[in-house]
Parts: structure tokens; C-alpha cells; sequence
């Protein structure tokens, strides 16, 4: 197995100037950098890594303000097989680590999907895993698609890249940003939203941790969250040692992570409670998780 790795990180008023390095497991493999790659990261002080504080299952804090998630565990990964450091900055919300990255204020970002907004000011790695949207209303109230919701509110995360598709594809919607899903979701379970706009792989960890069983998914929204890790655009020598790192992941090693954090299981997802719903969501995750690494196995990447 991966190898687990913990923290030990307390909350701090501002950095958690906690350097996460990790010793490779010794039947992975090391990234191929270059020689003028490996001398830039022997150069390096940590590099500031801003977390979301509440995007589980791919980046969140516990109640001891310890980073985990999905991303995470791929970028302890990325820095064993490259040798680079990083400190974990104060877990704040989607929209303001982008006002921090936007600033120069921090080195890098996970579990982004690359916008043209974004791209004006960071660089994106390929993507690592791949997570549908979904519209989602509550257990037992008439079935509504977004086409049909002219007028009506509907939360979704303010800052999420699903933002922008879903202001311009249903522009007569009203639409409720809120800092993160979980928001969105209690908004929509205390009945003051309509609906909400979540990825599949939220909702299920967000529902599983909090008990809320009384939810639905009503239809995929045709926009799936293809995330990646992104840094400073002025820093295109990061960016490369991030892909080398994330091409020498091994297909074990991230079938280890994936089964980790999006465990397989049976069900069904459409116009049903939560609860059966879960196991397909997951599956879903899974496969598209795979076929993305499958289709840049194949490819020339980038270097």
C-alpha cells in the first residue's frame, strides 16, 4: 500500500509552516527529471501549498486542522518522487485562495479545474481525476430539471468553475453562491434554496459525514470537474516538475488513492435517496478517474 503519512498539524492564525516531505515507498518509482530540473529543486524553499478548508473527499481539514483528502494524498505522493517541499498555508475558502494565488501570495493550489478566467494567472497540470456535476433537490420533492427552474434559487459554490457554465447556460435561474458545498447543501435541506449544484463525489462525502440521507440526485448537469493541480503561471519550472511528478504516479499507486477516497459499492443514482445513490456516484468517479490516466498514459504529456 501507499504509504500514510501524518501531519501533525495544529491551526495557526495564518501559515501552518508545516513542510510535508515524505519518503518514497520502495517499490515506487521516482519522477525522470532533468538534470537542470533536479538542480531548480534543489534550489527551492518550501513552496506555499494554499488547501481548501472544506472540498472533501479531494481536500479538507479535520477538527485537528490536519490536510487530508484525495489531493492530498497525491501531492504527498508528487513531492516523494520529486523532491519538492511544501508548506501548508491556513485552509480558507475556494474564493480566497484565488484572491491569494491572483496576488503572488501563494505557490500552489489542488483540486482546480482549469478556466480562462484562472488561466490568466495560474498554470494547470493535466488532470488527475474527473467529477460530474449534478443538480440535487430533496428526497420526496417533485422532480425539477434546470431548464424547468426559471426563477427558482439554486446554490451552488461561489468561485467553483461550475459557476460560470451554469449562470451562462441558465441565465433565468437565480442563482445563490455560497462559499462551499456543504453550505449549499444545508441551505438546501433547511428548504431556503430549491436546489443545488454539487459534484457527485461531494455530496456523497459531505451527506456520509453529516448523516443527510435526505437528498437526491435529479440529473448530471453535463459538465464534469476535471481537477488539477495549479501554480504560479511565473513559474513554469514548478509546473514541470508537477507533471513529471504526476506522470510517475503508477496506475497501482493511484488505484490505491482513488479506492481510498471514492470506494466502489452498488446502487443507483437517478431521481433516488442519497443513500443508494452513493455506490454509483462512486463508481462513476472511478471510472472516469481511470480513463483520463489511461488516454495521458498514452500521450506525450508534458514535460
Amino acid at each position: 500500500m501507499v504509504r500514510q503519512f501524518r501531519s501533525g498539524i495544529r491551526p495557526l492564525a495564518h501559515a501552518l509552516a508545516l513542510v510535508l516531505c515524505a519518503a518514497l515507498p520502495a517499490w515506487a518509482a521516482p519522477a525522470d527529471l532533468s538534470a537542470a530540473q533536479r538542480a531548480w529543486v534543489a534550489r527551492q524553499a518550501a513552496l506555499r501549498f494554499a488547501p481548501e478548508k472544506d472540498y472533501g473527499p479531494f481536500i479538507y481539514v479535520d477538527g485537528e486542522g490536519n490536510p487530508l483528502g484525495l489531493s492530498m494524498d497525491f501531492l504527498r505522493l508528487i513531492g516523494a518522487k520529486t523532491g519538492l517541499r511544501f508548506t501548508v498555508m491556513e485552509a480558507l475558502n475556494l474564493d480566497q485562495n484565488l484572491a491569494l494565488a491572483k496576488s503572488g501570495a501563494v505557490d500552489l493550489l489542488s483540486s482546480l479545474r482549469p478556466t480562462p478566467e484562472r488561466a490568466r494567472f495560474l498554470g494547470f497540470t493535466t488532470a488527475y481525476v474527473s467529477i460530474p456535476a449534478a443538480l440535487i433537490e430533496r428526497a420526496g420533492a417533485p422532480a425539477s430539471s434546470l431548464a424547468d427552474m426559471g426563477g427558482r434559487r439554486v446554490a451552488l459554490g461561489k468561485g467553483y468553475a461550475v459557476e460560470a457554465y451554469a449562470r451562462e447556460r441558465y441565465p433565468t435561474v437565480t442563482w445563490v453562491a455560497l462559499p462551499n458545498d456543504e453550505e449549499a447543501l444545508a441551505e438546501l435541506r433547511a428548504g431556503r434554496v430549491d436546489a443545488a449544484v454539487a459534484d457527485l463525489a461531494s455530496l456523497r462525502f459531505i451527506s456520509g459525514r453529516r448523516g443527510w440521507n435526505d437528498l437526491r440526485v435529479v440529473e448530471q448537469l453535463g459538465f464534469d470537474y476535471t481537477l488539477s493541480f495549479a501554480y504560479r503561471k511565473d513559474s513554469p519550472e514548478l509546473g514541470a516538475v508537477l507533471q513529471r511528478g504526476l506522470q510517475a504516479i503508477s496506475a497501482r499507486e493511484k488505484n490505491v488513492i482513488l479506492a481510498r477516497w471514492l470506494p466502489p459499492l452498488a446502487g443507483t443514482w437517478q431521481n433516488r435517496p442519497l443513500a443508494p445513490m452513493a455506490g454509483v456516484a462512486a463508481l462513476l468517479l472511478l471510472a472516469a478517474g481511470l480513463a483520463a490516466w489511461s488516454r495521458r498514459r498514452r500521450g506525450d504529456g508534458q514535460g
